[in-house]
């Protein structure tokens, strides 16, 4: 709680750590989460699994979130989709690249504030997705009487795919 406290105190947005930036979910919600999966063909064992998060930004700013989670020894990522609406093909199309070149260019994304998802492996089966901006909610409205917040308009939403292959064990 003290590492938290301190990151959120860091003046300059550039020297915190991602991964600390939505500690707790206290800025950024997962409005909704959807997991499809299907064995390529049938005995073949490979497995398509595609995830699909919605993520929804409490705050008046833009937020970065950056994501664990682990994948199967025998998983490979397949695609990355970074869309402001629920079908992936609205998105960006995904580019793979060598670890360094993919962190630098994430940085420069985010210095344009414009939108790049990026994952990396950073262990064995360990991932760290990151996604930046997911974007501000915009202002409530106030009442200029009574100083009462009337409901404003909903937070956008960021649709995020994460694709991948796995092989699975078919047998009995």
């Amino acid at each position: 709680a003290a590492a938290r406290d301190a990151l959120a105190a860091t003046w300059s947005r550039e020297e915190r750590f991602a991964g600390f930036i939505n500690e707790g979910a206290q800025r950024v919600r997962l409005a909704a989460q959807s997991v499809r999966g299907e064995v390529k063909e049938a005995g073949s064992g490979v497995a398509d699994v595609e995830v699909h998060d919605v993520w929804v930004n409490q705050t008046p700013n833009d937020e970065e979130v950056a994501l664990f989670f682990e994948l199967p020894e025998t998983a490979a990522l397949t695609g990355l989709w970074l869309s402001p609406t629920q079908n992936k093909e609205d998105g960006a199309a995904f580019v793979v690249a060598p670890r360094g070149a993919a962190q630098q260019l994430y940085n420069e994304e985010v210095r344009a504030h414009r939108d790049p998802a990026l994952v990396e492996q950073v262990g064995p089966r360990q991932y760290r997705l990151r996604v930046f901006p997911v974007p501000a909610r915009p202002p409530r409205s106030h009442d200029g009487m009574s100083g009462e917040a009337w409901a404003g308009p909903e937070a956008p939403r960021v649709h995020v795919f994460l694709s991948y292959q796995a092989v699975v064990d078919v047998g009995g």
